[in-house]
């Protein structure tokens, strides 16, 4: 409720330019990472699936969608509505797909704590009953029980009703371009009786043409029984705090996201060290909740494992934790020193062309100098020709 008038979330976000700062930032970042599928390969580890129904989902969900817009969304209904919906479709090439349904024309049944029958009716369409198999749901898990997500705007009412009457009133005050403080002097000269009502029905006619945000320097016309008008020249209290307000409103909404201020463009607390610092720390605790509850959903909901980790989906944040290339070289050196990546391991982390020769595939080991384990395993070579007499 903001100015008496009910407003979904996604007109919040739209409205709000912190919620818009915080959603699409963070929505944004998701979307660059690649999500993949993988399967557990016995000894060999894992390998990437990329044939499967749900490879082929996550990889291009629909003809005239891509990956980057799936996550995008997905993530963007997570951070505003605290739900999203993907319906598990056939593309129009027969390939497996996904599409996006649209929160706002949900409509869940539930019978004993779980949803039982989704529908889906979007205006001037027929309706479309989908049973929860049909369907992907991602949820943000609140204090409420139930099977629905929390938006996390429900914990920012007062903050985002301060701000919306803050920018209310900085826009009527710029479009009337008047002050509004002023003391109204009564006439003492007894034309007009002065009792107790007549002194409180002008104060209430004054506040109703002049008080609140969308009358902010309205220009002042007072009737009969007022003599004078006084201005006060000194700032009013809500005057004064009003930057200072506005500043609080922008930190809970980005405490309520977890995001540190500023990555988000706030840079009056600001310093080299702590942006640096703060910048690396957003794929490390910011984001890597929302992803774990985009990818655990994804493989339960949509691939359907009785166990998960044969066959699950994941983010790959090589991209964005590896470092600048000092840093990269300086790991890579001592993963290979340690036996835990091999050179082309490294190749192929850095996007490179892989050796050809086997060694390259082989760990190393410290000896006098690092070579391939073969070739300590090995046996050793005679040492001279064989004896061939007796």
């Amino acid at each position: 409720m903001l100015d008496g008038r009910n407003v979904t979330c996604r007109q919040l976000a739209v409205e709000q330019p912190w919620v818009a700062v915080c959603v699409n930032y963070m929505a944004r970042q998701i979307a660059r990472l690649p999500w993949k599928v993988y399967r557990r390969d016995g000894d060999a580890g894992r390998v990437r699936d990329r044939d499967s129904p749900a490879a082929q989902r996550l990889r291009r969900p629909d003809v005239r969608r891509t990956q980057t817009q799936l996550k995008f969304e997905a993530a963007v209904g997570l951070l505003v509505d605290g739900n999203h919906l993907e319906r598990m479709v056939t593309c129009a090439d027969g390939r497996p797909g996904l599409r996006a349904l649209d929160w706002r024309w949900v409509v869940p049944y539930i019978l004993d704590g779980d949803v039982v029958l989704w529908e889906y009716r979007p205006p001037n369409t027929d309706p479309v009953l989908l049973d929860p198999s049909e369907v992907i749901h991602y949820r943000w898990a609140g204090y409420r029980p139930g099977p629905l997500g929390v938006s996390p705007l429900e914990h920012l009412g007062v903050t985002l009703r301060n701000e919306d009457a803050a920018q209310r009133w900085g826009e009527s005050n710029f479009r009337n371009g008047t002050r509004v403080g002023f003391a109204a002097i009564l006439q003492k000269d007894g034309s007009q009786k002065q009792t107790p009502e007549v002194v409180e029905q002008l104060r209430e006619q004054i506040v109703a043409r002049y008080a609140g945000p969308e009358n902010a320097g309205r220009p002042i016309v007072l009737g009969s029984g007022v003599a004078d008008i006084k201005p006060i020249e000194s700032q009013t209290p809500v005057e004064a705090a009003l930057i200072d307000q506005r500043k609080l409103n922008r930190e809970e909404v980005m405490a309520v996201y977890g995001l540190p201020p500023t990555i988000a463009g706030d840079l009056e607390h600001g310093t080299y060290s702590n942006v640096t610092e703060q910048g690396e720390a957003l794929f490390r605790t910011v984001l890597p909740p929302w992803l774990e509850l985009l990818q655990t959903e994804t493989t339960v909901q949509m691939i359907g494992n009785p166990d998960p980790g044969e066959h699950y989906t994941e983010f790959d944040l090589n991209d964005v934790t590896r470092g600048d290339i000092t840093k990269r070289m300086a790991a890579y050196q001592t993963a290979i020193n340690a036996g835990v990546l091999t050179l082309n391991d490294v190749r192929d982390l850095e996007n490179r062309p892989r050796f050809v020769e086997a060694a390259a595939d082989e760990p190393l080991v410290m000896a006098n100098n690092l070579v391939p384990l073969s070739m300590l395993t090995a046996p050793e070579p005679l040492d001279g020709p064989q004896d061939q007499g007796s």
